[in-house]
């Protein structure tokens, strides 16, 4: 707390423009700013010393990512962690500014109770708390300058610039480490700690392996619910698709279509009129269909990650390697999103249309295909941990893409969104399943 000492006698005594200023309930300014300077000086020292570590650390096993004894993290991690966590709590609540977030004290507490289990009775998960606990604080180095900011409404209003570009550090850091990074490298965690309570040579660490489960849990939720919130600021924050990508011009034709034969066919513009439509009237479900896109890219991801501990037959797909199937199926995420979310309601991008159309299409057919091949060749497996009817299941979800078209070929566009929004997820969550399942069976086999 000598930091915390200082910083309050330097802005208490000296005179600057913030002697006076107090927070929203009442607590003088150079109190709150001592708090931040603390905070912020932890999160620097953890951040640091995580990067280094994570950039020299080497594993080569489920073994050494749980049981490897690192002084180094004992020394430049959990000890200073400890101190930070100890001194924040205990301004948690003695600061009323600070009382009405409960949910950072729980995070704390669970926090510096896993500090503990790290070093008692022994040594566990040193090499996940060099990015748990010191890669992952990145993040709440520019937070420290917002939540200031809330603290002390007057400081964004002096000092715009800085309060923008640190909204900007932490957007970017908070979405790239602890909502895609964090998530990647939890599932290997989970993996590992299964693995481990399989080994009946490690029966005395199963309730520290029990409890950094549930814990990790709890704090994965906690960096999602933060993400979705965060998420719903920004969107306020930045300008509408509109402003960002133009809306192709509409006719003025009020034909909505033409019976070809016995199927009613709709014209482009009366499809494109209801989903803008829709994008007031039925706003949740443009975004589920919007987000849905993505299904791709999160399967890709935990293909990817899954990958280093799924049995041989699941390492490689029928038409292309693992790894390449991987990163099609991130790319394809973005395509899909480019193409439905965005061309399809009329939004213009950089080039023709026809180019992105092509390019969706193109790379979506030839992973159906060979994600029908591969389900065929891994259900046939005998080291698949899934039942045989996920694959099954699998491929039968494909067939949701012949109401979705059918719907957009006659203009029922409200039941197009569904249909096209169960073609993007369903199939993904059966393969991620299949995946997560084979991983984890591999990994209790090897054990």
């Amino acid at each position: 707390m000598t930091l915390f000492g200082t910083t309050w006698a330097i802005f208490e005594l000296i005179p600057n423009v913030w002697r006076g200023v107090r927070g929203r309930e009442g607590t003088a300014a150079s109190v709150l700013i001592a708090y931040q300077v603390t905070t912020l000086a932890g999160n620097v020292y953890l951040a640091a010393a995580g990067w280094q570590a994570w950039s020299a650390v080497e594993t080569a096993s489920a073994e050494d990512h749980l049981y490897l004894d690192l002084t180094y993290v004992r020394d430049h991690l959990l000890a200073p962690l400890r101190a930070h966590l100890l001194s924040d709590c205990v301004l948690y609540v003695a600061l009323p500014e600070l009382r009405n977030a409960p949910m950072l004290l729980v995070h704390h507490l669970i926090t510096g109770m896993l500090a503990v289990l790290a070093t008692e009775p022994s040594a566990y998960c040193h090499y996940y708390i060099i990015f748990f606990a010191g890669v992952a604080e990145v993040s709440n180095v520019p937070l420290a300058f917002l939540e200031l900011g809330r603290l002390l409404p007057l400081l964004p209003e002096a000092y715009p610039r800085l309060h923008g570009a640190a909204w900007a550090a932490f957007s970017v850091s908070f979405f790239t480490v602890r909502v895609l990074y964090w998530p990647t490298l939890a599932v290997r965690f989970w993996l590992d700690s299964l693995g481990t309570l399989h080994d009946n040579h490690r029966a005395q660490h199963w309730p520290v392996v029990r409890t950094y489960l549930v814990a990790n849990a709890i704090l994965t939720a906690m960096q999602l619910g933060w993400s979705f919130k965060l998420a719903r600021r920004l969107l306020h924050m930045l300008p509408a698709i509109e402003a960002m990508c133009p809306r192709r011009a509409l006719g003025h034709g009020k034909s909505r279509g033409s019976f070809r034969g016995p199927i009613f066919v709709a014209t482009m513009e009366w499809r494109q009129r209801q989903l803008v439509a829709f994008e007031t009237t039925r706003p949740a479900l443009v975004f589920v269909y919007r987000a849905s896109c993505w299904a791709y890219s999160l399967v890709g991801i935990t293909y990817a990650v899954c990958l280093p501990r799924l049995p041989p037959d699941f390492q490689n797909t029928a038409i292309m390697s693992g790894r390449a199937f991987a990163a099609c199926l991130v790319i394809q995420g973005v395509l899909s999103f480019v193409n439905d979310a965005i061309c399809t309601f009329g939004y213009q991008m950089p080039g023709p249309r026809k180019l992105w159309l092509s390019a969706d299409r193109l790379v979506a057919t030839s992973l159906t295909a060979n994600a029908i091949a591969t389900a065929r060749v891994w259900g046939a497996s005998d080291q698949s941990g899934a039942p045989k009817e996920l694959a099954i299941a699998l491929v039968l979800s494909f067939a949701f893409f012949i109401p979705s078209r059918f719907s957009e070929i006659t203009g029922r566009m409200q039941s197009f969104l569904f249909f096209h929004s169960c073609w993007h997820c369903l199939p993904c969550v059966f393969a991620s399943s299949w995946i997560i399942l084979s991983a984890c069976r591999h990994a209790f086999s090897a054990v």
